[in-house]
């Protein structure tokens, strides 16, 4: 990704999370939520480690709307298949 989609990332991950801190259910073993993390781990979740070299811009927004939308689902039930740019797997052995 570029510097530049990485900001508008970052951007509207902080503006969502933002949104949806107050909205966040909470859960045992947590004092309190953090919504950036909550955000950032379902990047992770969906898109892989190495979200910032596969993963496709559009496609971490839509994601992050999702959020923004259902803060207290699971990433697994996000409706969409992740999308991913041409040429960023390499082949592994195991």
């Amino acid at each position: 990704m570029t510097p530049l989609e990485l900001n508008e990332i970052r951007e509207r991950v902080r503006v969502v999370s933002e949104r949806i801190q107050p909205l966040l259910a909470p859960v045992s073993g947590l004092s309190k939520r953090n919504a950036p993390a909550h955000l950032w781990l379902g990047v992770r979740e969906i898109f892989g480690d190495e979200w910032r070299v596969r993963a496709q811009p559009s496609s971490v927004l839509r994601f992050i709307d999702w959020i923004a939308a259902h803060p207290n689902a699971d990433y697994g039930a996000w409706p969409k298949q992740p999308e991913y740019r041409d040429g960023t797997f390499s082949e592994r052995l195991f």
